[in-house]
């Protein structure tokens, strides 16, 4: 890589705004949408065998997030989705369609709890879908350094379970927390956007277990 003394930061520009909804005693909604500007966007070009850096272009991104709450006596749940849209100003000031490059534009989560008092028990599921997402700059280069075409990472689906106790009081009155979650219930295969011409692989269905006593 050659450096570039005249290589100016990248700047970033957010505008947010939120607000909240109680649907009833039960549901509660909230929602987030942001807008952000970046400039001075770095980008690596390619000079010979070389690679040069230097500030191209600008990305506009638009967003949202929102999140449904539920609360009913032993049973909490929610449902999370969010959005992104990302468009690239470029030096010839025309306008491109892109996703933001390693952050997927959509992802859904949810998940469940319930507690089972009489026995001192807490269950606990939760799943996430992460959408396609474009690779690194470098990998993009190292995949395809002429024409610098995209590749995407597959989306995933993923869920966890947790199975836990709860107000269990077996020392001096103080309650004991024994803990089993299981990661990636399923064994999902999937990527992280990674660097170097290397994505790295999420890890497969593995567990752990804790005991925690509350002194």
């Amino acid at each position: 890589v050659i450096g570039n003394p005249d290589l100016k930061p990248e700047e970033a520009n957010t505008t947010e705004i939120a607000f909240g909804i109680l649907l009833s005693d039960k549901f509660n909604l909230v929602i987030n949408g942001y807008m952000t500007n970046i400039k001075n966007k770095v980008e690596l070009v390619k000079i010979g065998t070389n690679v040069f850096a230097d500030n191209l272009n600008e990305i506009n991104s638009l967003g949202f997030e929102s999140e449904l709450l539920f609360v009913h006596n032993n049973i909490s749940s929610y449902l999370n989705f969010s959005y992104q849209y990302s468009t690239i100003v470029q030096v010839d000031n025309q306008n491109e369609d892109i996703f933001t490059k390693l952050y997927p534009p959509i992802m859904v989560k949810a998940g469940a709890n319930y507690g089972i008092p009489k026995i001192f028990l807490n269950l606990n599921i939760e799943g996430q879908y992460i959408g396609a997402r474009t690779a690194s700059e470098q990998n993009i280069f190292a995949y395809d350094a002429i024409y610098k075409e995209e590749y995407f990472l597959d989306p995933y689906f993923l869920m966890n379970f947790t199975l836990s106790t709860q107000n269990l009081k077996l020392i001096r009155s103080k309650e004991m927390i024994f803990k089993l979650k299981i990661y990636n219930l399923l064994n999902t295969t999937y990527h992280y956007p990674g660097f170097k011409n290397f994505d790295i692989p999420g890890l497969n269905r593995y567990f752990t277990f804790s005991i925690t006593q509350i002194i």
